[in-house]
């Protein structure tokens, strides 16, 4: 063969090539969800004059695995509302971080939570409360918002 041939790949068949089209396609769909929560995320804030919570400290926050980690280290020794008290004592009492590659928001301060669950009820969306509290609070303001 000569310096300017070149050698022809093998073409990847159709198994290969589906798994691929659907990881880019997974990943284009995570990234514009990602971008669109961000945009709306920004325009309450603006609308509202909100500031960011303070962050718990994590080493990573794509994923969250020392939150989950710290979370389950507490659930099993049975004390995870004394985690959280002290995650409130020493950070404030709106805290945010990372869990599973999503950013949440957790509160105990008395003006937020009658914002979330009275004044600006609408304001907030239910999430997936029913799904996971319907089973033990039934059907109510906690869950369904009606």
């Amino acid at each position: 063969m000569s310096r300017f041939e070149t050698q022809h790949m093998a073409p990847l068949d159709f198994r290969t090539t589906s798994l691929l089209v659907f990881l880019a396609v997974f990943v284009i769909y995570i990234l514009c969800s990602k971008y669109r929560q961000h945009v709306v995320a920004n325009k309450f804030k603006r609308e509202h004059g909100c500031l960011p919570p303070p962050r718990l400290y994590q080493p990573e926050r794509i994923i969250g695995v020392s939150v989950f980690l710290m979370f389950r280290r507490a659930h099993k020794a049975n004390n995870l509302l004394e985690l959280f008290q002290n995650l409130f004592y020493t950070n404030g009492p709106t805290i945010s971080a990372t869990l599973f590659g999503k950013t949440f928001i957790t509160t105990i301060d008395p003006e937020n939570i009658k914002a979330i669950l009275a004044t600006r009820f609408d304001d907030f969306g239910i999430g997936q409360r029913k799904n996971t509290f319907g089973p033990l609070l039934g059907n109510g303001i906690f869950v369904n918002g009606a």
